[in-house]
């Protein structure tokens, strides 16, 4: 049982990288760098 419930959770957080990934796909790396040096607070 504790292991179904693994695999569920691994394959849900797959799920949801494979989303995130898309969602920042159209974002170029440099423009992120240069957001995340302006915005970085820290």
């Amino acid at each position: 049982m504790q292991t179904n419930t693994l695999t569920t959770r691994i394959q849900v957080l797959s799920h949801q990288n494979t989303v995130f990934h898309e969602l920042i796909k159209p974002v170029v790396r440099q423009d992120f760098e240069q957001l995340a040096k302006v915005h970085h607070v820290g």
